[in-house]
């Protein structure tokens, strides 16, 4: 289980990433964290910041960029 900061640095690394939305920072943060922890259970030697890194090259070329995009979509429509 991540610590209090792990999920607080996740949180700045969604702003940093720019993802704006709270709710949307919610969710991705949700998303890290276990697969974060899914891959500290696989391999313990992993070290947070390298768990987060790959879970992070997982996203693609354009990180969170098409998850902002389309939730900015599905707010203009409603």
């Amino acid at each position: 289980m991540l610590t209090n900061d792990q999920v607080q640095y996740l949180h700045r690394f969604c702003v940093k990433h720019y993802v704006r939305y709270y709710d949307l920072q919610v969710e991705l943060v949700d998303h890290l964290a276990e697969a974060i922890e899914a891959k500290l259970a696989v391999n313990p030697a992993l070290d947070f910041e390298t768990a987060l890194n790959e879970v992070y090259a997982g996203f693609g070329v354009s990180g969170f960029a098409p998850v902002v995009a389309e939730r900015m979509a599905a707010l203009q429509k409603s």
